[in-house]
């Protein structure tokens, strides 16, 4: 799961980790689910967080490009491009997704 053990990395950084699991032979699909779903089940707050579901926190990360049409090794580019925490805007980049 991507993220539960960040403290190895710079902080910043951990976003690199959906790169090597690209890299590891994961695809794009998995890649997004152990960055959700998966993370959440190993950090035991599945209930309320890891999907886009009714009902739930509404934590998401909108991202600057497609994940799963991204040229191979592109993934390491990919960046935030609005952050929701609890269903509020924490973070937008002026210059948006695309």
């Amino acid at each position: 799961a991507m993220g539960t053990d960040s403290g190895v990395t710079p902080h910043g950084e951990n976003l690199d980790e959906l790169a090597l699991m690209a890299a590891g032979g994961m695809k794009p699909w998995q890649v997004l689910q152990a960055t959700t779903r998966v993370a959440a089940e190993c950090l035991g707050v599945e209930a309320d967080r890891g999907t886009i579901t009714e009902g739930k926190r509404a934590d998401l990360v909108v991202c600057s490009d497609d994940v799963f049409t991204c040229p191979e090794g592109a993934i390491r580019d990919i960046r935030p491009a609005l952050t929701m925490v609890a269903g509020e805007v924490a973070y937008s980049d002026a210059r948006g997704a695309g």
